[in-house]
Formats: C-alpha cells, sequence, structure tokens
C-alpha cells in the first residue's frame, strides 16, 4: 500500500502546527470573554477620595492652581482605576486558566483510569508483563506517567 504524497512528516508537522495556533486563539478568545463576563458580573468599585478639608484647600487656591490640582487628582483618579481594572482582568484570566487545568487534568486522570483497566485486561487475558511494558514504552505511557506525576505535584504547590 503506499503513502499519498500529502502524507508526509512535514505536512503533519505543518498540520499539528496549525490546529495547536487555532486552539490557542480559540482559547485566547474564550478567556477574553470569560473576563469581560467576570467584570461585567462584578464591578470594579470606584470611590473618590475627596473631604471636607481638601474642599476648603481648595477654596483658598487660585484658579490655575485648582485647576492643576484637579488635573492632577483626575490623573491619579484614572491611573488608580486602570490598575485595579487590570488586576481584577489578571485575577480573572488565572481563574479562567486554573479552571482549564483542572479540566485538563480530571479528563487526564480518566484516560489514565482506561488505560489501567485496559492494561488489566491484557493481562487478564494471558498478555505477558513484558510485552506490556515493551507496549508502554513504544506509546510513551512511561513518560507520561512522569509528567502527571510532575502536573499533581505542581497543582498541590498552588
Amino acid at each position: 500500500m503506499e503513502i499519498p504524497d500529502y502524507i508526509n512528516p512535514r505536512n503533519i508537522n505543518e498540520m499539528v502546527s496549525m490546529e495547536m495556533k487555532r486552539i490557542q486563539m480559540n482559547c485566547a478568545q474564550k478567556q477574553q470573554q470569560y473576563v469581560e463576563q467576570m467584570l461585567m458580573e462584578n464591578p470594579i468599585p470606584f470611590e473618590r477620595r475627596t473631604t471636607a478639608a481638601t474642599r476648603e484647600i481648595n477654596s483658598q487656591l487660585s484658579a490655575d492652581q485648582l485647576q492643576i490640582l484637579q488635573q492632577r487628582s483626575e490623573a491619579c483618579r484614572r491611573s488608580r482605576y486602570n490598575s485595579k481594572i487590570r488586576k481584577a482582568k489578571a485575577k480573572y484570566r488565572h481563574k479562567y486558566m486554573t479552571q482549564k487545568l483542572l479540566q485538563s487534568s480530571k479528563m487526564f486522570n480518566c484516560i489514565q483510569d482506561l488505560i489501567g483497566q485496559a492494561e488489566s485486561q491484557l493481562l487478564a487475558q494471558g498478555l505477558g508483563m513484558e510485552k506490556l511494558q515493551q507496549l508502554r514504552k513504544t506509546y510513551g505511557m512511561d513518560m507520561t506517567m512522569e509528567c502527571t506525576t510532575n502536573l499533581e505535584h505542581q497543582l498541590k504547590m498552588e
């Protein structure tokens, strides 16, 4: 059986690369939608810092000084508000990615359980342990177990 020309390692690598980019763009778009939704549901409180003493001092200033003071206070307000928005966005992005990571981890654990069941069935049907180890090595299962251990350790640290 002859392999078609369009299936070669370079084409496969390009297809995988394109799919990874598509998945990343999709994830970024969903993350942005999640952040916007959370900001809509949880508006950021914005307080003003005006006191009676400030009003009294303002009444003693000239028009130019008062205008400069108002411009500075408005710039500080905008800066505080933008800082709060940046922090909230970072918090919601982190929350979204953490949820996605936990979903992936649960799915990965489910797949590992299925693999464990399949291995048990193969052993019960008489497949030798050496052959099972060879299958694990062929399909990279020993490396997968190491990655799982590292992932679980990192999740526990957070």
